[in-house]
């Protein structure tokens, strides 16, 4: 399940951080990104599994030469 779920949060970044976008919407994504990769809520613990799994979503976006612009 989580394979499929990187591919579709990749896309969804890809869509995302396009040139035009909005600064909110980006913001809001970096901070789901943290939230997902703390765990959720302060009480909630992150696991190793969902720790990595954000960190290949956001490695796989960063090596995709089609989000280059993202960047810039």
């Amino acid at each position: 399940m989580l394979p499929d779920c990187q591919k579709i949060l990749i896309k969804t970044l890809s869509l995302i951080f396009q040139p035009d976008t909005d600064v909110q919407c980006k913001s809001n994504v970096k901070e789901f990104l943290e939230t997902l990769h703390s765990g959720g809520d302060d009480d909630q613990v992150s696991t190793e599994a969902l720790k990595e799994f954000v960190y290949h979503v956001i490695k796989a976006f960063a090596n995709d030469r089609e989000n280059e612009e993202a960047y810039l």
